[in-house]
């Protein structure tokens, strides 16, 4: 007989309505029995709420409701065995009447594969967590350790960017270049030192930002002033393009203009002399938008996909620590960078921030 020999869970019962206690159960087989733990003669005439999974009791009798509507209705539910344990299947349900009484027949969809699924998925689950917990160690050990690393770099490093800066106001002549070639060197490797921690705290999501209310205009000229020198060596033309408006923007000062340094400092170390780099500030809604172009060299979309990957080797010999650490800060203010870019026809980076005021929040 089919019933008896199928390898899914079948129960028949009878019903006299929509609401559960109006549901008997008749008749189970042997693959049900096998599922759920219980004989047929501990369930035969009891009804089947008491193995419904108690947080799907509102949905199996909106399941129930259907069924007594529609005659065929499928869902997928929780069972209770008799050993306590939570098993999850699809089942499907047929309503008939037979001689002034209605029956219903439920099955289980192949049980069998069923608990094959359930021990996979559960053989996964145990894997992913005993992994996941060594990640997370590696991770701590990998964070202690950069941190332990910066404090050594930058425990001697202070000391002579100090001794630099003096012999840079004492010297003259040759000897004065010598101190300010110095001087600069020190200073970008502390600069690399500082990306590298606020990279590995960002990691660990200990990086913190403080937001004012800040002009953007303002803060852009302030970062065209500290790079022209850069761009200026180079024999690159630094422009800044100013919103018509006036712009406040509730944001961590120092941090984003870290951001616009950053992709300043990329244009022009990427780019060829001759080339030209815009930062150009406006306004949307209430979003601000913050874009540095360049018309250089560009950049390929293999190389694009990788922009973003911390401890990437750039073809320049950078470790990629830069646009991580900005895309970090970006997205810790709730919003993005967007790249454009085609080789040999220049790139274009945009930081999209919201919370843009046209006005100042309140005025003195």
């Amino acid at each position: 007989m089919a019933f008896e020999a199928s390898d899914e869970a079948i129960i028949i019962t009878t019903i006299n309505g929509p609401e559960i206690h109006n549901q008997t159960i008749l008749d189970v087989n042997p693959a049900f029995e096998q599922y759920t733990g219980y004989k047929q003669s501990e369930i035969v005439g009891k009804s089947p709420d008491f193995f419904i999974c108690a947080t799907l009791r509102d949905t199996y009798t909106a399941y129930r409701h259907r069924l007594w509507r529609h005659k065929k209705v499928t869902m997928n539910i929780g069972f209770i065995t008799k050993t306590g344990e939570t098993r999850y299947s699809k089942i499907s349900s047929h309503l008939f009447r037979v001689n002034n009484q209605y029956l219903c027949i439920t099955t289980s969809q192949n049980n069998a594969d069923s608990r094959k699924t359930e021990n996979f998925q559960a053989e996964l689950l145990r894997k992913e967590h005993n992994l996941r917990e060594k990640l997370e160690i590696v991770e701590q050990e990998r964070c202690k350790f950069l941190r332990a690393l910066v404090h050594e770099l930058k425990t001697p490093l202070t000391p002579m960017i100090a001794m630099t800066e003096m012999l840079v106001y004492e010297s003259t002549g040759i000897s004065k270049e010598y101190a300010e070639t110095l001087s600069k060197g020190a200073g970008f490797l502390l600069s690399r030192i500082n990306d590298l921690y606020d990279l590995s705290r960002s990691e660990v999501n200990m990086l913190t930002i403080k937001k004012e209310w800040v002009s953007i205009n303002e803060l852009v000229a302030e970062t065209k002033s500290l790079e022209e020198d850069n761009s200026k060596l180079k024999g690159i033309q630094l422009r800044v393009q100013p919103a018509p408006t006036y712009l406040k923007c509730f944001i961590d000062r120092e941090r984003i203009k870290q951001v616009i340094i950053n992709l300043v400092n990329n244009a022009i170390k990427h780019n060829p002399p001759g080339c030209s780099v815009d930062i150009i500030t406006k306004a949307a809604g209430d979003n601000l938008f913050i874009t540095v172009k360049d018309n250089g060299v560009g950049i390929s979309a293999e190389d694009q996909a990788k922009l973003f990957q911390p401890h990437q080797i750039k073809k320049s010999g950078g470790l990629g620590l830069g646009l991580s650490l900005s895309a970090r800060i970006v997205e810790l203010h709730g919003g993005s960078i967007i790249v454009r870019s085609k080789p040999n026809q220049g790139s274009k980076f945009t930081i999209c921030l919201p919370a843009c005021k046209t006005q100042p929040p309140f005025r003195a």
